[in-house]
């Protein structure tokens, strides 16, 4: 079985339709994106609990949102803590 056999049939349309170059913009475009989301919803650690400063401040002025957030848990692909 090779790496190819587990890709996406909507990746594999992506590597037929696009040349090299069109992919690497597209990821570079998407990783930018991310980073920038990243730093939205940086860590802070108040009173020796990490917070989402983001979330906290825009979401939940009263409440400390966890770190990671929904949004940062998305991006990892993780499940929640």
């Amino acid at each position: 079985m090779s790496r190819w056999d587990d890709v996406s049939e909507a990746a594999k349309q992506l590597i037929y339709d696009l040349n090299e170059l069109d992919i690497a913009e597209s990821l570079a475009s998407r990783n930018a994106a991310a980073d920038r989301v990243r730093a939205l919803h940086e860590r802070v650690t108040n009173q020796h609990v990490d917070v989402c400063t983001y979330c906290s401040a825009r979401d939940y002025p009263a409440y400390e949102v966890p770190w990671p957030c929904d949004t940062i848990r998305a991006l990892d692909n993780t499940e929640e803590p």
